[in-house]
């Protein structure tokens, strides 16, 4: 919950986030008030890629894949096979409902079941939601 809402512009769809990092969308609006959604939340779905981490890192896409929430976080399912997509590297919402290109955190515990047409994994968000005190909205 915020403490924006409809009286500060605030409406449904808008996006969340601090700095360049991703936190949610705004699912609901009270003029005092809103909720956000994060991407723990079961009913979240998004487009990402994934980037790979370090210094001397380009913009190359290593693999697309959609994100979700689930009880046991935000996993990161349909990564190519073929990706040198690791643990790591860096995934970045790039859906049509945020509009732009967001960090959202890192690979973790990637799958490497080779009777798959594809590898899964989780993500480590970049911020802890629960301590977050100030966020920035992006109102349409």
């Amino acid at each position: 919950l915020i403490d924006k809402g409809s009286e500060d512009g605030i409406q449904e769809g808008d996006v969340v986030s601090v700095g360049n990092t991703f936190i949610g969308l705004i699912t609901r609006a009270d003029p005092k008030g809103s909720l956000v959604s994060l991407p723990v939340d079961p009913n979240s779905h998004f487009e990402v890629v994934v980037l790979k981490y370090g210094p001397n890192t380009s913009t190359n896409i290593l693999s697309k894949g959609v994100v979700s929430g689930s009880a046991e976080g935000i996993l990161v399912e349909n990564i190519s096979m073929n990706s040198d997509v690791q643990n790591g590297d860096v995934v970045y919402i790039n859906d049509s409902k945020v509009g732009g290109f967001l960090a959202l955190g890192y690979v973790v515990g990637l799958s490497n079941n080779p009777a798959k047409t594809y590898k899964t994994a989780y993500v480590s968000p970049i911020l802890d939601y629960d301590t977050l005190m100030n966020v920035f909205i992006k109102t349409n």
